[in-house]
């Protein structure tokens, strides 16, 4: 069920649109779910059911197109197309450049100024913070600065996901679930009960051809020895507690512990 919940963060807006290569994630945790429903689909109906659960989720990204890509990144993130007019980089320059003063303090009058105090580029980042493209100095800026989806990005992204499995799954299975809640009396089946159909169910020939198991080598980093850390002294401290405790829950700082009163 957690790994679902993470397919869910994985796969919101707000992180698949992060950045170009944020959908790896995604393809990464699919390969997890297809071993799973290819090689280990006895004894995992809960996962099968959680996948059930969330079939929007994978049936939004089997139906992703450009269009809502960007829609949803702009949701999200803004328009970055959007130019909206910088009235305070402007009064900024107009503050700053109406008076110039000599070493000694005194004003300057400006018309007898020989140069402007800022010229050219300088005055845009130095003064104003105004850019400049092609020659012509404007006082607008330009909103936000991430990553936009495109046809090619698409591309790669439909063919990066190993969805086949997982829609093959829910076109077998979702509509058996929904008969079993039909058949009650308003619509509401125990979860035990779906569970136990699960249980029985087999999808041997409804699948695609099983792929190829893929081993991947395991590339330690800082995030993972702490999770592994934080998981191995959880499990002593669990396992230790009974009859007598032997650790002191108030005092563990590595995770977290609620000490029942």
């Amino acid at each position: 069920v957690k790994l679902v919940n993470l397919f869910e963060l994985f796969s919101s807006p707000k992180f698949l649109y992060s950045g170009e290569n944020a959908h790896r994630h995604l393809a990464l945790l699919l390969e997890v779910f297809n071993n799973i429903i290819q090689y280990q689909f006895s004894g995992n109906q809960h996962l099968i059911y959680a996948i059930i659960r969330r079939k929007d989720s994978f049936g939004r990204l089997a139906s992703l197109t450009l269009p809502k890509a960007v829609a949803q990144c702009n949701k999200v993130y803004g328009d970055q197309t959007t130019t909206t007019y910088d009235a305070d980089a402007e009064a900024a320059n107009d503050i700053v450049s109406t008076t110039d003063f000599d070493e000694g303090g005194n004003p300057i009058d400006p018309s007898q100024q020989s140069s402007p105090r800022y010229s050219g580029a300088d005055a845009s980042t130095a003064v104003s913070g105004v850019t400049s493209v092609g020659g012509v100095t404007n006082a607008s800026s330009v909103v936000g600065d991430h990553f936009v989806p495109t046809e090619e990005w698409l591309a790669e992204f439909k063919a990066s996901l190993p969805l086949e499995t997982v829609s093959r799954l829910l076109q077998n299975l979702v509509p058996v679930v929904d008969e079993m809640c039909e058949r009650k009396s308003g619509g509401v089946v125990d979860e035990a009960e779906i569970l136990d159909m699960l249980q029985d169910v087999t999808m041997v020939g409804l699948l695609p051809v099983p792929h190829a198991i893929v081993i991947r080598k395991y590339q330690p980093n800082e995030y993972t020895s702490l999770w592994f850390t934080a998981f191995m002294w959880g499990v002593i401290f669990l396992r230790n507690q009974s009859p007598i405790p032997m650790f002191d829950g108030d005092a563990i700082e590595l995770f977290q512990v609620n000490v029942a009163r």
